[in-house]
């Protein structure tokens, strides 16, 4: 299934509540399929903005699941290829 912007590859943005990324990998390991709250970031990928919209529950397969990030309020600085440090 393509993502919502016709990419190969889909990544999920979800928000699950749960305290810690230990508390999440043990909900991982415990159910075959967790519920999430689905957003997307309807900005472009060159922008610094960020315009999140729910896209509604989602539920997922965990075996599927590659890699898990906690949310930042903040994001990162975003480097151009002169000012990031090598």
């Amino acid at each position: 299934m393509p993502s919502f912007k016709g990419s190969a590859v889909h990544q999920v943005i979800g928000d699950y509540e749960c305290a810690s990324e230990e508390d999440m990998c043990i909900a991982l390991n415990d159910y075959n399929f967790i519920i999430v709250d689905q957003f997307y970031n309807m900005s472009e990928r060159d922008s610094d903005t960020q315009d999140w919209q729910s896209r509604g529950k989602l539920i997922i397969n965990t075996a599927c699941i590659g890699k898990v990030q906690m949310h930042l309020d903040a994001p990162p600085k975003r480097f151009t290829t002169e000012t990031k440090r090598r």
